[in-house]
């Protein structure tokens, strides 16, 4: 690193030429690990969005279903309450083993 700080003005091309190959390793990681990261946050955005999308589904789904819910439980409290509204008779039926006798 304290290579890279230093100013490359130096009479000697010995001290030069290291100072450059040095910067031009930094150069080279530096291009190399932005690349790399670069390819990594796309691929992160893409697969939160894939994510965004699946759990977006399932809470459209939910909403119909609650709301065909809704739709059936009030057919349901309109029928009750037009039944309890009317006479309606019932027969009740026995079931049981062997002959029986009525008296």
């Amino acid at each position: 690193d304290s290579l890279l700080l230093t100013p490359l003005c130096c009479d000697n091309i010995h001290d030069v030429t290291p100072r450059v190959f040095a910067l031009a390793r930094w150069a080279k990681s530096s291009t190399s690990v932005a690349w790399s990261l670069g390819l990594r946050m796309k691929n992160i955005e893409l697969t939160q969005a894939g994510i965004e999308s699946d759990i977006a589904s399932p809470k459209q789904e939910t909403s119909e279903i609650k709301s065909m819910m809704t739709e059936i439980l009030d057919a349901f409290k309109g029928q009750s309450s037009s039944a309890s509204s009317k006479s309606v008779s019932t027969t009740t039926l026995a079931i049981t083993e062997g002959p029986s006798t009525v008296g």
